[in-house]
């Protein structure tokens, strides 16, 4: 039996941009844009604000009424793409925010 880590990381999910795009996308085609899931689990070793463990605290006491802390992303880059807005046009665009770099329990 093989071990899954269910520990908050961002994941795979791959973006085929040109599936979603109204105007012509040069390149890329697409990209890995990630997520963050998993447990937050206090530990010394985690990376959590002090907040999520009050708010993890909390939860054990009234789980009815204060939800666990949730694993979001804690750091993202922008992502560019190259299009064309009609046959002459082509525009370089950076879209900031697109990507997860790092994902932490807020």
């Amino acid at each position: 039996m093989a071990f899954i880590d269910r520990s908050c990381s961002s994941r795979d999910i791959i973006v085929r941009v040109m599936k979603y795009s109204t105007s012509y996308i040069i390149a890329p085609a697409g990209y890995d844009a990630y997520y963050c899931a998993g447990d937050c689990v206090y530990s010394p070793a985690a990376n959590v604000t002090y907040h999520a463990v009050v708010q993890g605290l909390l939860n054990l006491r009234t789980p009815d009424k204060i939800p666990k802390p949730c694993c979001s992303p804690s750091k993202l880059s922008r992502y560019q793409v190259l299009y064309s807005t009609d046959n002459i046009t082509v525009v370089l665009k950076n879209y900031k925010e697109m990507v997860v770099e790092a994902c932490d329990c807020l």
